[in-house]
């Protein structure tokens, strides 16, 4: 949708817009980000390596009303400028599925939010474009137009929305895929410290396909009901200092159209997925050894056990960690018919430095299944079950807060080496690896 000029144009003319309204106050926020990198295009794997860069500014206004501390109200927008030289791109930078080649403009975010609804303190309403991110992708990591209700009391928070994807408002695509169209979502969690620093909660999304019927490409209607329990902690003393766990449920209806024909089928399957980790503060380099292990029923096909819709992925957004994909920064994960393990060390050489590093197995469940992984090829079979090893370094800097005139800037930079180890499900046994230079400026 080609409505970013009038939009720029209120971002940029802001200060005159909103002087006129009273007890109301706005700030601007500005985000540059690059990345720029060697490796394997977005083909099959076995693809030849290629450089690549992406680049983004995102400028983004909130405005409120009532006591800074304590708002009303808040309005936000957010911009993504884009340019990216393949298409190409990383777990790093925010969700990319609609990242194109060349340049593109997206209306990203867009909200109205109400604080304390109703007068009570930790009721909140917002109704909008707005993003949602669960600590493991597999819930949810994308941005939707929604209605969300949250609250949040002494002991427990939570919240719940229904939305629905209505238009890519981004302006190298003009329609949303058919397989998107149309899809109603309703979702939501609670979240209850049982004790000080534990956390146990409880999941829940619905997935309701309202579209038409036998589309050229979309040739499958889903309703489907997610459910689950999730348990957490962090900053513990024993012999954990960190605990993560997800075990989800699906149980779905499928309905398969080809040409005047339908056929239909009911599924179901689960994923369990977890982290545990123990960090030596009183170490040098306050090192933190980590397992982390993923797996999912035995699925034959996209849609007979768990599967990813357009709301989920499988990166890791847990707070305090880099940001990447569960497997690193290489191997895109389908967690359907899975089953990976692996281990990670953290360090911290010196103030606001971290480098990481990550190893994992990657494994069929079942013979016959489909293949855990993205971007595999008519050849590829989980006949064998070894689908391969990745080997992930990250390094992260970043420089102390400062001051250009008014605003505070913040800058990071990152280098990631990702290494992927073909298995013997991969025929031919094409391995491959990726540079990545990235850099983030906040201010």
């Amino acid at each position: 949708m080609r409505v970013f000029l009038p939009i720029s144009l209120c971002l940029a003319a802001g200060a005159f817009c909103f002087n006129a309204v009273a007890d109301s106050d706005y700030s601007f926020a500005n985000r540059l980000t690059a990345q720029a990198g060697y490796g394997p295009t977005l083909g099959e794997i076995g693809s030849d390596e290629e450089g690549f860069g992406v680049a983004r500014y995102a400028p983004s206004l909130l405005w409120w009303g009532g006591e800074d501390a304590w708002p009303k109200w808040e309005v936000y927008t957010r911009l993504w400028f884009s340019y990216s030289s393949n298409g190409a791109s990383s777990p790093v930078f925010e969700d990319d599925q609609d990242l194109q080649e060349g340049e593109s403009a997206e209306w990203r975010d867009f909200y109205l939010k109400v604080n304390r609804l109703f007068g009570s303190p930790g009721v909140d309403l917002t109704i909008g474009r707005q993003r949602y991110s669960s600590e493991l992708g597999v819930w949810w990591d994308n941005n939707l137009e929604s209605l969300k209700l949250e609250w949040r009391q002494a002991h427990s928070d939570g919240f719940i929305a229904f939305g629905s994807r209505l238009a890519t408002y981004n302006s190298a695509i003009d329609e949303l895929p058919e397989s998107e169209e149309e899809i109603l979502y309703g979702f939501g969690q609670w979240r209850y410290s049982w004790r000080n620093k534990h956390y146990a909660g409880i999941r829940l999304m619905l997935e309701a396909d309202q579209s038409e019927a036998y589309q050229a490409e979309d040739p499958y209607d889903v309703d489907a009901t997610r459910y689950g329990l999730f348990f957490q902690a962090k900053d513990l003393d024993g012999w954990f200092s960190d605990y993560y766990i997800d075990l989800i449920g699906i149980e779905g209806d499928l309905v398969e159209y080809a040409q005047d024909q339908k056929a239909q089928r009911d599924f179901s399957g689960w994923l369990a997925a977890a982290e545990f980790g123990k960090r030596f503060y009183d170490t040098a380099w306050r090192p933190r050894f980590a397992l982390r292990a993923t797996v999912s029923d035995e699925a034959q096909d996209r849609f007979d056990g768990y599967y990813l819709n357009s709301m989920e992925s499988d990166r890791i957004n847990i707070e305090s960690q880099f940001r990447s994909a569960a497997s690193g920064s290489l191997v895109e994960l389908t967690m359907s018919n899975l089953l990976m393990y692996g281990v990670k060390m953290e360090l911290q050489p010196r103030a606001r430095q971290s480098l990481d590093v990550l190893i994992t197995q990657i494994s069929c469940r079942s013979a016959t299944g489909v293949m855990p992984i993205e971007r595999t090829r008519a050849t590829d079979s989980c006949a064998e079950d070894n689908v391969g090893q990745t080997y992930d370094l990250n390094y992260v800097w970043d420089m102390y807060p400062t001051r250009a005139g008014s605003r505070k800037v913040d800058w990071r930079i990152m280098v990631n080496l990702s290494y992927f180890a073909a298995g013997s499900a991969l025929t031919p046994k094409d391995s491959e690896y990726q540079a990545l230079i990235s850099t983030e400026i906040n201010f």
